[in-house]
């Protein structure tokens, strides 16, 4: 039996529901070495909701330093490259960390990886070498994941281009979701507390629509974690392979019988899925992730209107698939629909149309 608890909460008072997650979910941090890993996944103010909030991040410091925590190291390796100071600095998230803050970027080491997707795969030192790893995700929606929470957080131990890498590697949705689950296996964390009081929905990661929840979530095991959000968001369990798959190698519990909640599990009312989610009857999707071919075509579309022309979204894409004409425009043939280009826009000018 896995638990998961769900607390009240607001960015001005989260640092008693922060509390309550230490004293629910106890972890013996005292002289231990403890990476605090926020989800930063680019540039972007605290108010566009795309990375964990300034105030949490402030709160989990509070709480290991009081509790002892020996060494602290708070890092993330966001999408890009050679951003990662400007990434924290621009979320705020560097003013709260301090001297916590490391790029774990710049100390990587190479570990064995699935055969299917390599066989090797750097990742932050930082990881490997932590007692405590405390995972700090941001509760959104995902275009090629259905959801971003626990598992995918945990896709920032590997740091700048190589996550692209992997994305073509992948191929598709449903590959991505086990390559997913196999970055997740190489350090799984030890607690996780979810921002979930500013949550996005619609295309995340990156969308443009915002939504007050008013909660964190905490819990030691990140499936059941993901399970419970996807639960909130009104996406089932057959829709959500990385959770499934992670569940079916023993990396947690998948099964709602078998979790054991903390605080009310309230479905979110009218939550807006990413269109692929939304459109697709569970069985349908199930089985066109697994093959780029024959499925629904979700493609990057860029709004003239809001496009700066920085040509971030070319420079960014790992499978070359886009080009610059008046606007970026995407060949459809090369599109492996990773998405980064809709990830890393600073615009948010790039949306999932179907083709």
């Amino acid at each position: 039996m896995s638990r998961v608890a769900i607390y009240a909460a607001s960015y001005a008072d989260c640092q008693q529901a922060v509390r309550k997650a230490f004293e629910d979910f106890p972890l013996d941090v005292a002289g231990k070495r403890v990476l605090v890993k926020p989800n930063v996944l680019r540039r972007a103010e605290p108010e566009e909701g795309i990375t964990t909030h300034p105030a949490v991040l402030q709160a989990v410091l509070r709480e290991l330093e009081e509790r002892g925590a020996g060494e602290i190291i708070v890092g993330d390796n966001p999408g890009g490259g050679g951003e990662n100071r400007e990434a924290f600095e621009a979320s705020g998230l560097l003013a709260v960390a301090g001297r916590y803050y490391r790029n774990i970027g710049s100390d990587v080491r190479e570990v064995p990886f699935s055969p299917r997707f390599g066989g090797k795969v750097v990742v932050s030192t930082a990881v490997l070498e932590a007692d405590v790893v405390l995972s700090l995700p941001k509760l959104k929606t995902h275009g090629l994941t259905g959801l971003t929470c626990a598992i995918k957080n945990c896709y920032g131990y590997i740091p700048g281009r190589q996550k692209a890498d992997l994305h073509v590697r992948a191929g598709n949705p449903y590959a991505f979701a086990e390559m997913l689950v196999d970055v997740f296996s190489i350090r799984v964390p030890d607690l996780y507390i979810v921002d979930a009081v500013l949550a996005m929905e619609g295309n995340g990661p990156v969308s443009r629509e915002l939504r007050y929840v008013g909660r964190l979530l905490a819990a030691r095991d990140g499936v059941a974690l993901d399970r419970v959000v996807g639960e909130m968001m009104g996406i089932g369990y057959d829709m959500l392979r990385s959770v499934e798959l992670a569940a079916e190698r023993g990396l947690g519990v998948g099964d709602l019988d078998r979790i054991e909640l903390l605080g009310d599990l309230q479905s979110l009312e009218g939550w807006r899925l990413p269109e692929r989610f939304a459109t697709e009857d569970p069985s349908a999707l199930r089985a066109a992730m697994r093959t780029a071919h024959k499925r629904k075509l979700f493609l990057p579309k860029v709004d003239p209107a809001r496009c700066s022309l920085c040509g971030n979204c070319v420079a960014e894409c790992p499978a070359a698939a886009l080009t610059m004409a008046e606007y970026p425009e995407v060949r459809p043939k090369a599109c492996v629909t990773c998405y980064c280009c809709q990830e890393l826009c600073p615009e948010k000018a790039i949306q999932l149309t179907e083709v």
